[in-house]
C-alpha cells in the first residue's frame, strides 16, 4: 500500500514500519478495523515530531501496541483522542524513546 507516497508493508493482520525523512506530522486516515497487531508501525521513525488519530484509525480490535512509537525520539505530539486501548494486550515500548 502506497500513502502520501509513502510505502506501507502490510499484510493480514498487521501493519509494519514505513521510512519517514525530514520533518512530519502524520494525520492517520488508514482503516485498521480489522487490524489486530500495530506492533513497531512507527517505530524508529526519528524525524516524526507529532502525529493526529482520526476516527479512521480505529483501533478496537488491536491487541497489540508493542513499540508504536518506540525510539522515536522527535515525537513531542500525539494526539490520542480517538485511541481506542480496550482490547490491547500489549503495550510495551509503545512511547520508549
Amino acid at each position: 500500500m502506497v500513502v502520501d507516497g509513502i510505502q506501507v508493508k502490510e499484510d493480514k493482520n498487521n501493519f509494519y514500519t514505513f521510512p519517514l525523512s525530514g520533518t512530519h506530522t502524520v494525520y492517520i486516515f488508514i482503516n485498521i478495523t480489522n487490524c489486530t497487531s500495530l506492533k513497531s508501525l512507527f517505530e524508529d521513525n526519528k524525524n516524526l515530531t507529532s502525529i493526529a488519530f482520526t476516527s479512521e484509525f480505529n483501533t478496537q480490535n488491536v491487541e497489540n501496541m508493542e513499540s508504536l512509537f518506540d525510539r522515536c525520539s522527535s515525537l513531542v505530539s500525539i494526539k490520542f483522542s480517538n485511541l481506542n486501548t480496550k482490547n490491547v494486550k500489549s503495550m510495551n515500548y509503545m512511547l520508549h524513546i
